[in-house]
């Protein structure tokens, strides 16, 4: 008799453990799947071949480290610039 409430305890904590399992496998609804589809597609896929851009990006990276804070406030003011343009050229 004892190993018959062994067995029905372990089968009780086996079928516990089973529907935990299914119910985590039910995925989320965030309600703005539409949305995340959209942004998926418009995004470029990878793509080779793009040494140069590599290159250019290693480039301005060493120059910028090689320069370090000296210049940092200059380029930020040079940056922050263009995109007020940019922002300004969005409004109209």
């Amino acid at each position: 008799m004892r190993l018959r409430g062994i067995r029905r305890t372990v089968a009780v904590i086996i079928l516990m453990l089973s529907a935990a399992y299914l119910l985590l496998l039910i995925p989320a609804r965030s309600g703005n799947e539409v949305a995340l589809r959209s942004t998926l597609v418009a995004r470029q896929a990878f793509a080779w071949n793009q040494d140069d851009y590599c290159n250019a990006l290693e480039t301005t990276f060493q120059k910028l480290r090689q320069d370090g804070c000296r210049d940092a406030e200059a380029n930020a003011k040079l940056m922050l610039g263009g995109l007020r343009k940019l922002l300004h050229l969005n409004d109209h």
